[in-house]
């Protein structure tokens, strides 16, 4: 009786492990094909769009810190746990400082940010991949990610912080030019699509082949 309590119980584990593992990332890659599938860009801010990404990473970087913990090092695993609160911390994006534009290619997001500085203060030069409006002082980098099809824009000042008068009149700007702008869904975002279906599939998969022994598990402890 024992031992079949102690295989059930790995087996509810071994399901339950999964879907916390790839659960997360499942529903992170579904997002991301639902938002490269739409006809028009989507726009979010950067620093929403780094906390979902680290949510959906969260449970790889906490394996580590239960491990240790198990081991008898779990001075160690709150050391490493500041150290990845501090990095998450120090890379997470400032409030308006970008954003994030899904569904735009690179020749579409040069002439984007082109056209929405031209629109706040005239004239604009490109210095390598960053576009500087020149009456303004205001200055914007775009780098583009080819696999998520994003393109994130960076706003900047030469004197150092962005007023929130110009955040906001930038952003009001991007958002109406991006409402204009059309287009088809991409070929990413179907993949993407597919591939957090696909993700999605394993986990509920295994928790309904394991349903009996989840079932079993739970009794036990809700009846003990």
């Amino acid at each position: 009786m024992v031992g079949d309590m102690g295989s059930t119980l790995e087996q509810a584990a071994a399901a339950l492990k999964v879907l916390l593992y790839v659960g997360p990332i499942a529903v992170y890659v579904l997002w991301l094909g639902l938002v490269n599938s739409q006809a028009k860009p989507k726009l979010v801010s950067a620093r929403d769009d780094f906390v979902v990404m680290s949510i959906a990473l969260c449970p790889f970087a906490s394996a580590p810190l239960v491990g240790l913990a198990r081991a008898g090092y779990g001075w160690l695993g709150v050391a490493v746990l500041a150290v990845l609160l501090g990095l998450f911390l120090r890379l997470l994006p400032a409030p308006d400082s970008g954003w994030v534009i899904y569904n735009l290619s690179p020749r579409r997001a040069r002439m984007l940010a082109e056209r929405t500085l031209r629109a706040l203060g005239g004239s604009y030069r490109w210095v390598g991949r960053t576009v500087v409006a020149g009456d303004t002082g205001l200055s914007v980098e775009v780098s583009f990610v080819p696999l998520l099809r994003n393109v994130t824009f960076g706003l900047r000042h030469r004197d150092g912080r962005v007023s929130a008068a110009e955040v906001k009149a930038f952003r009001s700007e991007l958002s109406r030019r991006l409402d204009g702008e059309g287009g088809i869904p991409s070929v990413a975002g179907c993949l993407l699509l597919l591939g957090g279906v696909a993700l999605l599939i394993m986990p509920l998969w295994m928790l309904s082949h394991h349903s009996t022994a989840i079932a079993d598990v739970m009794t036990h402890f809700l009846l003990s």
